[in-house]
Parts: C-alpha cells; sequence; structure tokens
C-alpha cells in the first residue's frame, strides 16, 4: 500500500477512491486480501472527511484514512527460512490488487 503519501498523492488516492467506487469498494471483498491481511490498517485518519468531499459520500470513512496499507504480523523464530520465503512471497501477490488499484491513481 501507501503509508502516508505525500498530500498531493494523497490527494489523488482520495479522488480515485471517490470516483471508483466500484473498484475500490470490489478491492475491499478481495477473500485472498483479506484472509491474508484482514482488513485496511487504519492508522491515522482524519476526524472530518477532507475538504472538498460530502460527509455523507459512501466510503467517506476510507477517504478520512491518511494511508492505505495491508499488514499482517508473524514470528520469524517460528518459521524456516523457506517458510518466510513463501509467505513473502505470497503476501506480494496477494497484496498485488491494491498496489495495482492505487497505482491507477494519477498523479497531476
Amino acid at each position: 500500500g501507501e503509508y502516508t503519501p505525500p498530500s498531493d498523492r494523497l490527494k489523488h488516492i482520495r479522488q480515485h477512491i471517490s470516483e471508483d467506487e466500484s473498484g475500490f469498494k470490489k478491492l475491499l471483498k478481495n477473500k485472498a486480501m483479506k484472509e491474508c491481511f484482514g482488513e485496511l490498517q487504519e492508522e491515522g485518519k482524519l476526524i472530518r472527511p477532507p475538504k472538498g468531499y460530502d460527509p455523507e459520500h459512501p466510503l467517506v470513512e476510507y477517504l478520512k484514512l491518511k494511508s492505505i496499507m495491508l499488514w499482517t504480523e508473524c514470528q520469524l523464530d517460528d518459521l524456516l527460512y523457506e517458510d518466510v520465503h513463501k509467505k513473502l512471497l505470497n503476501g506480494f501477490k496477494t497484496a498485488l490488487p491494491l498496489v495495482t488499484w492505487l497505482r491507477a491513481a494519477k498523479f497531476a
């Protein structure tokens, strides 16, 4: 995902969420991502909607986010090297839909 992107980048991500509601909702329902990572992380969130967005927007809680990211934790001492490699590779593959969707949020 994107952890605390610069304000101009975050503006484009929010615009993309607003303009591609169905694509974003589909992303949120991605079964493999949910099983691997759970929900989008809410580390850093505005109290009110960002300037210019309707407080009644159906995705307003996501528009308030300051980062769009996923993560998971595991105990490395419980895993063999090969398992870590497989887990990392699986995580990257599973997160690819989010990365692809975020890349579609155009810069100015």
